[in-house]
């Protein structure tokens, strides 16, 4: 049967195999994450671990709320299934209408939202700040950089839109190339504020503020609309609110919303909310700790999932239920594989890692020891922050965005809790990066349990065996790398760089002798799927 014709056809991405996609994401998430350290040690250096910094970091908790209402983390999971489900049809021109119809409508939601914020700046920082109501200094650059940095949604959201008709399309290098082009213009107004922003309130950080504004304006338009127009996909208002496809994904988005606001509040915003009742220096911390611990996690886990997500959304139109169990399988086991190994040798090395990262120019061995504290413990987080990233994604594919919503609650009500409890332990800023560990964890418990009663099981999946054996082969790795480590005495940049890459090799060649001499046939074949793609990619 031949598609219905169209005045449009969209250009799609010949060459989107699952593989390459996972591993091109992975290499750009990788690239991403390292210019975003590279930015956030040009911070480190320039203006160190105190106030100001604080300031900066607690600042960008009022533009995420922006970024949370208007959809932002939403669109990709309610967009993709929509966008994918006209283009598998062809029906080319629909998938183009709907597109612009939430264009038009996000617009105007932007910017009533990013007026309406400012105006409240102040009154929302001390809200959700409570340790900065007796700190007249703190408080008001905080609603300063609040307020320069706002406007960077207005791109950021609609950039969310663009990603999903990149990723229903198969061009998946654009999205991440954004976040690239994003952390070096921040670098770059880093570099400014330092040099002409002495007298400044905060001391010159004004200016990685406004390189972030920069940023998100040049890689929205200039890279990722620039890919959209290349496709065929034209860029003109459009008010139809009776739009079908629309509509389907307003119905799907609305719960997505929640689902993702509550992951994100527990992640990022508690943890901030939290730590300004500690003392100076504590919000850099633990913000600096949690950027680290987002490293495997965006390597292994949304990698896989962002990869994993047109195709999952494809088979559920489908009603394809096999094939869907086998996809979901392959990216629980590839994401397991990897980021337990990451999480074991997160914890070991902890302070090698921020070490070498971040103890340059007005950075100290105390700065370094009190990051590397809270990064311990939101090691423990990063297998289930990954696995999150696929389980997500299935029900995004199912339609089903409801589950979602009440298992991210009750993480949030936990985390909530939990952070009650530990923030005035001597636990300190390690309290509020364990209770993200241990909410995260009960979050895709749960997501898991659903998700397998919804699918009836993961075809060939022996998760019990496959998982023990991971976290035995994790363990043991990490035992050698503890070993290693502990013949380092000497100190100095070169010597900290050794600290962290001897152990770390010792520790990888370790890990995949277990993994080549599993008795579960189920690690090995993941594995040998990974090293294959790894090799294919280097010829």
């Amino acid at each position: 049967m031949q598609p219905p014709s169209t005045s449009i056809k969209l250009k799609r991405n010949p060459s989107s195999e699952v593989g390459s996609a996972a591993l091109l994401i992975g290499l750009l998430i990788g690239l991403s994450r390292l210019t975003g350290i590279a930015r956030d040690i040009g911070r480190t250096t320039l203006f160190g671990r105190n106030w100001q910094t604080d300031a900066y970091v607690s600042a960008f908790s009022i533009p995420d709320l922006i970024y949370f209402l208007a959809s932002g983390g939403a669109l990709s999971a309610g967009f993709v299934p929509v966008f994918s489900g006209y283009l598998a049809k062809g029906e080319d021109e629909k998938a183009v209408k709907t597109f612009q119809v939430l264009l038009t409508y996000l617009a105007l939601l932007l910017i009533v939202l990013i007026v309406s914020f400012s105006l409240l700046a102040p009154l929302l920082v001390s809200w959700m700040f409570p340790g900065m109501r007796e700190d007249p200094k703190k408080l008001g650059l905080t609603v300063l950089l609040a307020r320069i940095l706002l406007p960077a949604q207005f791109f950021f959201v609609l950039g969310s839109l663009f990603t999903g008709a990149l990723f229903s399309l198969r061009y998946f290098a654009e999205p991440q190339m954004q976040s690239i082009i994003y952390n070096l213009l921040i670098l770059t107004g880093g570099v400014f504020g330092a040099l002409v922003g002495k007298g400044w309130s905060g001391g010159g950080v004004e200016g990685m503020a406004m390189g972030a504004v920069a940023g998100a304006m040049v890689g929205v338009c200039l890279v990722q609309g620039k890919r959209l127009a290349q496709a065929g996909i034209p860029f003109r208002w459009n008010f139809d609110l009776k739009d079908e496809g629309a509509q389907q994904i307003l119905r799907l988005i609305v719960p997505v919303v929640f689902s993702l606001s509550v992951t994100q509040i527990t992640a990022i915003i508690l943890p901030r909310s939290f730590s300004s009742l500690l003392e100076e220096g504590a919000a850099t911390a633990v913000e600096m700790a949690n950027r680290v611990m987002q490293l495997p996690v965006a390597l292994f886990g949304a990698s896989v999932g962002i990869a994993l997500f047109p195709t999952l959304a494809e088979e559920a139109v489908q009603d394809d239920r096999l094939s869907l169990q086998k996809s979901l399988a392959s990216g629980l086991q590839t994401v397991l594989l990897l980021s337990v190994f990451a999480s074991a040798l997160m914890a070991v090395l902890r302070e090698p890692i921020v070490a070498i990262l971040f103890q340059y120019g007005r950075w100290s061995p105390h700065d370094t020891a009190e990051t590397a504290w809270a990064l311990f413990f939101y090691s423990f987080g990063v297998p289930a922050m990954s696995v999150q990233q696929v389980l997500a994604r299935g029900f995004y594919a199912l339609k089903d965005t409801m589950t979602p919503v009440w298992v991210g609650l009750t993480s949030l009500l936990t985390a909530w809790m939990l952070n009650i409890f530990l923030v005035h332990t001597p636990l300190q800023q390690g309290g509020l990066a364990l209770a993200f560990s241990v909410s995260t964890w009960l979050n895709s418990a749960l997501l898991f349990l659903l998700l397998f009663r919804r699918l009836g099981g993961f075809r060939d999946l022996r998760l019990g065996r496959f998982c023990g054996w991971v976290f035995v082969s994790a363990i043991a790795a990490a035992m050698v790398a503890y070993s290693v480590l502990l013949t380092f005495t000497s100190d100095g940049w070169f010597a900290r760089l050794l600290r962290l890459l001897i152990p770390s090799a010792v520790a990888a060649l370790v890990y995949i002798l277990f993994l080549r001499f599993s008795p579960v046939p189920e690690l090995r074949l993941t594995w040998a799927r990974i090293w294959s793609r790894l090799t294919n990619r280097r010829r």
